[in-house]
């Protein structure tokens, strides 16, 4: 929440430049319904900074203030809720193959098909999983070996395409990775024995210890 929506609506005939706009979490009964905007003008269209308030029975009207036959309400409940990844948020730096945890807050509304998904480049997402239940609120992610130093990681419903959140800021992915010794070798005191290890372009120097 406290995205911005279009709130939009048609008009025939004369509709007087003094309309409200409201919402309501009963339904169809606006008795106490929230005010949205009041005077505003019959131009169709209004920008609306959704509430902080996770409810399933939501409608909204408009109607003119000095004529009130002419109004109308959402044909249909809908729901408000939201969701905000918490972890990667920008900064951190993962390492390839490692396992780190995504998390996020969801709303009780939010439904349990969450995808989850990470980008490069804001453009261009690569699936990370789908069929997420919502209230699990976190999910242990492989680090793929796909260096890069601009990643965020995206989740979204894939049955209500407003609920989305993304990593506030970019974060890295490298790889490090010790080839020797990794394991097994039998190395021989005072003999000279190479310690090797394979890194990608984001590793400009190593502590050896």
């Amino acid at each position: 929440m406290g995205d911005s929506n279009n709130i939009t609506w048609t008009s025939s005939g004369t509709v007087p430049d003094d309309l409200v706009l409201e919402y309501s979490i009963l339904g169809s009964n606006f008795t106490g319904a929230t005010s949205i905007a009041t005077g505003e003008s019959d131009d169709g269209t209004y920008a609306w900074t959704i509430p902080d308030q996770d409810q399933n029975d939501v409608r909204v009207r408009v109607r003119s203030a000095s004529a009130p036959a002419i109004n109308d309400m959402s044909d249909a409940d809908f729901t408000v809720a939201d969701i905000a990844v918490t972890s990667p948020n920008g900064s951190e730096q993962f390492q390839v193959g490692n396992s780190h945890n995504i998390t996020w807050n969801a709303d009780a509304n939010v439904p349990d098909d969450l995808i989850l998904e990470y980008t490069k480049d804001d453009t261009n997402y690569t699936s990370i999983a789908t069929g997420v239940t919502a209230s699990d609120e976190t999910y242990a992610w492989t680090v793929p070996d796909d260096a890069s130093d601009s990643v965020k990681v995206r989740i979204r419903s894939s049955s209500a395409s407003d609920l989305t959140d993304s990593s506030d800021a970019n974060f890295k992915m490298s790889k490090l990775n010790i080839t020797a010794p990794n394991g097994g070798e039998s190395w021989i005191v005072d003999t000279s024995n190479d310690i090797t290890w394979e890194y990608d372009s984001l590793i400009s120097d190593v502590k050896l210890e």
